[in-house]
């Protein structure tokens, strides 16, 4: 998409021309596009993807008393949020979502990993309703399959789209940055 082109809701909004402080921008001055987007998933549509990926995301049988506590706490729903908002994310620029499936699936299982230790440190009870981990099964079992989640969030992520931030100031150090240094970036796209 040219720089001076600008996408909102599928649709492009093209001006012939910046105009400077002191310019007008007329009517004739801006040119209205628009794209047909081949797909524009919905919430709910993305909700239920997720749900069924959650579903079919394979792990080991054994050891079973490790691995059945994060199919239960995956399973047991949630608002999805987090994967939602990257698949829509990245539906605004790609129509096909698919290739960072894996991506989405990594974040939703960091997510449960947090709210699984998190819960144990709270002493909570009941997570969406249901017995959390801690008190369906005990605390090192919740500990243990907690840290098999990250473990699996980083395996998800690694095998999903990857993303690299070019930067011309890349070998600056962060405190160059805090000094109000600028900083001009390009993401790439690699697809393994």
């Amino acid at each position: 998409m040219p720089h001076n082109t600008h996408l909102l809701c599928g649709i492009s909004i093209t001006a012939s021309h910046r105009p400077t402080s002191r310019q007008q921008t007329t009517n004739k001055d801006i040119f209205i596009t628009f794209h047909y987007l081949a797909h524009m998933y919905t919430i709910a549509e993305l909700t239920e993807r997720i749900n069924t990926e959650v579903e079919n995301i394979q792990y080991s049988t054994e050891p079973k008393n490790l691995y059945d506590p994060i199919r239960y706490i995956l399973s047991i729903g949630g608002k999805r949020i987090r994967p939602v908002l990257m698949l829509l994310g990245y539906n605004l620029y790609k129509d096909d979502v698919n290739p960072i499936i894996n991506n989405a699936l990594a974040l939703e299982t960091y997510h449960n990993f947090t709210l699984l230790h998190d819960d144990l440190m709270d002493k909570s009870d009941m997570r969406r309703g249901n017995p959390t981990v801690h008190k369906k099964w005990n605390d090192n079992t919740a500990i243990l399959s907690g840290d098999t989640m990250l473990i699996i969030a980083y395996q998800l992520f690694n095998q999903g789209v990857k993303m690299k931030l070019h930067s011309q100031h890349s070998s600056m150090r962060p405190s160059v940055y805090a000094k109000g240094s600028s900083m001009t970036s390009t993401l790439r796209q690699e697809t393994t």
